[in-house]
């Protein structure tokens, strides 16, 4: 397994990571903004899990989009941890904007990346003789295609939806696509 932890190196984060690596045989991965509330690398060098070979540690500001390259360098995750955030209640009052792009924004864009990209929709068990065809077919409609929008109202968003069938999600045999205006 594969856990993403967000604010990995803030105080409750860091205990988080400790557990995982002495509870389990997951790999983290650790996304952190390394701002004031994250005390640098110091919390997981202190728990000996910086450099911990199940223990990858990214640099992410999430109050942007995530890159494709900050998906590429952490790979799949079976689990995703949304702990990082702008805390101390006497700076929001001071300067609210940091904690509305950390914690409001911020999350929007860890639940953009949270998406899947792939999902089952249809199954069919089909079994076929060497040399047999046979025909199978699916109907993708509003609640296959629906999603939440940004204000929690499911939509079908216009846009190219890509359809891929195959035996598995690693073995796509046929793909298309599917227009939604």
């Amino acid at each position: 397994m594969r856990v993403l932890i967000t604010g990995g190196c803030g105080f409750i984060g860091h205990h988080i990571v400790e557990h995982l690596i002495k509870k389990t045989d997951w790999h983290i991965v650790v996304w952190d903004k390394l701002n004031y509330a994250a005390s640098g690398f110091d919390r997981l060098r202190d728990i000996n899990c910086f450099s911990h070979k199940r223990v990858s540690v990214l640099t992410v500001d999430f109050t942007h989009p995530i890159s494709e390259g900050v998906i590429r360098e952490t790979g799949h995750v079976d689990y995703l941890l949304h702990l990082g955030a702008e805390t101390h209640v006497d700076r929001s009052i001071d300067d609210p904007a940091p904690f509305v792009m950390s914690n409001v924004v911020g999350t929007m864009h860890i639940l953009d990346y949270a998406r899947p990209v792939k999902e089952l929709k249809g199954f069919s068990k089909v079994w076929l003789e060497p040399g047999e065809t046979r025909a199978v077919s699916f109907t993708l409609g509003y609640d296959e295609l629906k999603m939440l929008d940004r204000d929690l109202n499911w939509v079908v968003e216009p846009g190219e939806f890509r359809v891929m069938l195959g035996s598995s999600s690693q073995d796509i045999r046929l793909e298309g696509i599917l227009l939604v205006e």
